[in-house]
């Protein structure tokens, strides 16, 4: 039997008959693969089958061709339930599960979660936050609804016209100018209002020392706007005004550094069209406004903190920690699907299950959430050698998993 493009393949019965098997899996370690027959047989393997019905079948490790090293055969997969849980707390669980693991030793760059979808990473954001856990966000859209993009154009905007109340008020704000809302209140207020802004700031009797510093650094730098580069211009004024040491503090300081660098990437691109500030800016905020955006900073490869991307992205990469979350689909007839009817020895002790994730040690690793489970098997001997389920709420330990293979 000899296939087209001179490729050559086992002379079987099978492939005789025009059968071809596709059973073996060469890009998923061995473990990963243990738990998912398990799952992935109590959810096909009810039948009755029709005869036009493909048979389900265990997903198969290729041990010549595939990838599989001894030290994966030894690291756990953890599968992890939590009943009752929304997404927010199934994100507090996560950071917690990621705490747990820096607490063991794990570096938190070894630590990537990998998600479906990226409406959910304000969640993770935020949980990870209270716990002071750096997370950076790979390739997420959204750049112009960030802080640091919204700063970095209003700044761009009162170089180029200091008549721009609207952003001159945004700039005074942040870290670029310092000045407090009770001082910008008092300020629209006690002075003249047929003054713009920077009229009324400059005129202003007893100013801070901020407002002192800001309004010379500002002239300073508006007299060059004519003359200078886009970009260059930019750089030095977030140099000049502080703002890199502003917005390089907290846990997602990596992540608001790497926007203010894609900005200033986007600005160095723009400018090789639209070498003028003023164009430039037109063309900024007519992008805001038809509502176009651009991926946010990535931050180097270097850089300590747990990586968050898609599924998608993440095609190529490895990683010694791998982190699933939202598994268990959306809405509560998926979650009761999950421990509908898989067969056990006794009653399941969840009624439901609303979330479910995983976590694996194992490098290189991807998996596919089931549309649907049944009720999980208590006794760790129905369970795949390494793999774990462990309840919510509260904290996880391995000792506390309710199915676990030593």
């Amino acid at each position: 039997m000899q296939p087209c493009w001179g490729l050559t393949c086992q002379d079987t019965p099978e492939r005789r008959g025009g059968i071809v098997r596709l059973e073996h899996n060469y890009r998923t370690v061995q473990p990963v693969l243990e738990l998912g027959n398990r799952l992935f047989a109590a959810i096909f393997g009810a039948g009755p089958y029709r005869d036009f019905d493909a048979r389900p079948q265990d997903m198969l490790f290729d041990k010549k061709a595939g990838k599989q090293v001894e030290r994966e055969l030894d690291q756990p997969v953890e599968f992890h339930l939590l009943p009752g849980a929304n997404s927010a707390e199934e994100a507090e669980y996560l950071a917690q599960q990621v705490e747990r693991l820096r607490d063991e030793g794990v570096k938190l760059s070894d630590v990537a979660i990998l998600v479906r979808r990226s409406t959910r990473n304000a969640l993770y954001r935020e949980a990870f936050a209270r716990r002071d856990l750096p997370l950076l966000v790979v390739g997420e859209s959204g750049l112009f609804a960030t802080q640091e993009a919204l700063d970095c154009i209003n700044l761009l905007r009162v170089l180029a016209n200091p008549a721009d109340d609207i952003a001159m008020l945004g700039v005074l704000r942040s870290p670029l100018g310092g000045l407090s809302d009770a001082f910008l209140t008092e300020l629209a207020l006690g002075s003249n209002r047929h003054h713009t802004l920077l009229q009324r700031l400059q005129d202003w009797p007893g100013k801070s020392p901020a407002a002192e510093y800001f309004l010379a650094d500002y002239q300073r730098l508006r007299s060059r706007a004519g003359r200078d580069a886009p970009a260059l211009l930019l750089g030095e004024a977030l140099s000049a005004f502080g703002y890199l040491l502003a917005v390089g503090c907290g846990p997602d300081a990596e992540q608001r550094l790497a926007n203010v660098n894609r900005m200033l990437e986007l600005v160095r691109a723009m400018q090789h069209e639209l070498p003028s500030l003023a164009p430039l800016v037109r063309e900024l905020r007519e992008r805001l406004e038809r509502g176009e955006d651009e991926t946010q900073g990535v931050p180097d490869h270097s850089v300590e903190g747990v990586r968050l991307m898609t599924i998608h992205k993440a095609k190529g990469l490895e990683f010694p920690v791998v982190i699933l979350p939202d598994l268990a689909g959306e809405g509560a007839a998926a979650a009761r699907a999950w421990c509908a009817s898989c067969p056990s020895r006794r009653a399941s002790p969840w009624a439901s299950t609303s979330r479910a994730s995983m976590t694996t040690t194992a490098a290189n690793t991807a998996a596919t959430s089931p549309p649907g489970a049944r009720s999980l098997p208590r006794s760790s001997a129905d369970w795949p050698k390494k793999s774990a389920c462990c309840t919510w709420p509260g904290p996880a330990p391995r000792s506390a998993c309710c199915c676990s293979a030593a």
